[in-house]
């Protein structure tokens, strides 16, 4: 589905034969010119990342899909640090305690759209900054996913607002909020 982001109208609902790039930018390339496009918003897919780039359009996240991952995220991390926690790598300062704390702030921050939010993830993405890449065939530890994901599409400002944005749901969530049982869900 197309959907002109300034009024909201559809400009065409279409099935699609697979989702490669080749495809999504043969459905998009007359669409995208024909409106004048300068952003294309989807999910984080490469697929649409590549269609973006050959158009000359610039590529956000939609709110609801980074809204959506970074729930998972946190509650993905949250679960292996209560059950079976990776050991705090060199130059991490965190505490477990500490590891656990931030994750809340992240789904505060996803939900409630701090006017800082911005400066306040970045902040955050600090104190894990010395967590280590995984090698080539390692999986990434707690403490370098929430380094990775929280602080990932901040190269760019317009993502930056966008998840900054997307912060504001969770924090209108009462207190002792669950978010383990939304994401199991």
């Amino acid at each position: 589905m197309v959907v002109d982001d300034l009024t909201g109208i559809e400009l065409t609902i279409d099935l699609l034969d697979d989702e490669t790039a080749e495809t999504q930018l043969a459905w998009l390339r007359e669409i995208a010119e024909l409106v004048g496009a300068e952003v294309l918003t989807g999910d984080d897919a490469d697929a649409l990342k590549r269609v973006a780039d050959e158009l000359g359009l610039s590529h956000q996240m939609c709110r609801a899909h980074v809204t959506q991952n970074v729930l998972r995220l946190v509650g993905g991390l949250g679960s292996q640090a209560l059950e079976a926690p990776d050991p705090v790598p060199q130059g991490v300062t965190r505490s477990l305690e500490q590891f656990l704390a931030d994750l809340e702030k992240v789904q505060w921050l996803v939900e409630a759209h701090p006017h800082d939010g911005q400066e306040q993830l970045e902040a955050l993405h600090q104190y894990y900054c010395q967590a280590p890449a995984p090698r080539e065939g390692e999986k990434a530890s707690m403490w370098y996913r929430i380094r990775y994901q929280s602080m990932r599409g901040y190269k760019r400002p317009e993502s930056a607002l966008n998840v900054s944005s997307l912060l504001g749901w969770l924090g209108g969530q009462p207190a002792g909020y669950n978010l383990a049982e939304l994401v199991a869900a």
